[in-house]
Formats: structure tokens, C-alpha cells, sequence
């Protein structure tokens, strides 16, 4: 269970493991939009841009996975801001 955290609100959410976030602020090159706090102990890896890119490079699936992820969630803050849900 994490508890996420942007401009639009609050959520409390469960994610399954290997679940990430962070991934439009690396791919922007940009400050993050949310905060997320982990309601449990949690293990976290942790890669910045200058490690995330190259290893899109190298791994074109993962590389998909995380680009539509973010895809995804920009549409929903798109509909969050416009007060679409």
C-alpha cells in the first residue's frame, strides 16, 4: 500500500511489486510530480536519468513498459486537472 501524492489530491493506492513511478520526471528530465510513500517497509531501486536512458537503450520491451506507463498517467493527470474524474 502506498499513499501518492501530487497537485491534484491524495490517493491511497496498492501496487504490486515491481511497480515503478518516477518515470516522467526521468524521461522529461524534469523535477517529479508526485510524492509516494510507502505505508509498509519497502526495497526500492533507485536510477536517475543518466541510468534509466541507457538501459532503455538496451532493453527495448522495458523500454516500452515504462513509456506507456507514463503515457498513462499523464492522460489521468490530464483528466484529474480538467476535473474529469
Amino acid at each position: 500500500m502506498v499513499r501518492w501524492r501530487s497537485s491534484y489530491g491524495t490517493s491511497r493506492c496498492a501496487w504490486a511489486p515491481a511497480t515503478f513511478f518516477g518515470e516522467i520526471a526521468s524521461l522529461r528530465h524534469t523535477h517529479r510530480s508526485a510524492t509516494v510513500i510507502a505505508a509498509q517497509p519497502t526495497h526500492l531501486l533507485v536510477l536517475d536519468a543518466a541510468d534509466l536512458h541507457p538501459l532503455m537503450d538496451r532493453e527495448p520491451t522495458l523500454a516500452a513498459r515504462i513509456e506507456k506507463a507514463a503515457r498513462d498517467r499523464l492522460g489521468r493527470e490530464v483528466k484529474a486537472a480538467a476535473g474529469i474524474w
